[in-house]
């Protein structure tokens, strides 16, 4: 992790993670037991993410990206299983169509991220795999890798939600899990 992130992830200003409602606003759910903290937008470290983001997608404009979300997970603490596109919902006039997870830092258990809709089998695959994935799930589930990234397209081309890519932070048995999530939007046609 980037030493100039250090305050940001430990700071007083880590909050309790909130979902977005069917009408687009944001509310506290049982689903999501997290706690977040957004990085300035103007903060040097961030802008340098930024960059890269919007490189990786083809120069994507840097005004499609969201706030930068630092979320910080501790034993217990989850994210139920939930899309990141928000589909036809009142009030919303842009989706999400990818998503970066970022792995800031990580020292627990059970603590990967879960796509329950995506079935695998690790028989017969090359073991190294199994550094950054379950190979023991029968769906895939990334192992949160301090420094890796994880990146998945949120939308169909036709921009409808892909419903293989509801996915899970998993309840840390044990430790601790501090990630970024990257969204960039498109506008609803």
């Amino acid at each position: 992790m980037d030493p100039k992130l250090i305050p940001i992830v430990r700071s007083p200003n880590l909050a309790r993670s909130m979902v977005a409602a069917k009408n687009g606003t944001e509310m506290f759910s049982s689903e999501r037991s997290s706690r977040t903290a957004y990085i300035p937008k103007d903060d040097p470290v961030a802008k340098c993410i930024y960059d890269r983001v919007s490189a990786f997608q083809g120069y994507e404009p840097l005004e499609n990206i969201e706030s930068l979300q630092v979320t910080a997970y501790q034993q217990d603490q989850q994210y139920r299983d939930h899309f990141d596109w928000f589909g036809p919902k009142a009030n919303v006039t842009k989706d999400r169509i990818t998503t970066f997870f970022g792995v800031l830092e990580a020292d627990c258990d059970n603590c990967g991220t879960n796509f329950p809709d995506l079935p695998v089998s690790w028989d017969g695959q090359d073991e190294r795999w199994c550094r950054f994935v379950d190979c023991t799930a029968s769906s895939v589930t990334v192992l949160p890798v301090p420094g890796s990234a994880l990146f998945w397209k949120n939308l169909h081309s036709d921009g409808t939600g892909d419903r293989r890519m509801r996915h899970a932070g998993l309840p840390l048995t044990r430790g601790t899990k501090t990630g970024l999530n990257i969204w960039t939007t498109q506008e609803m046609v």
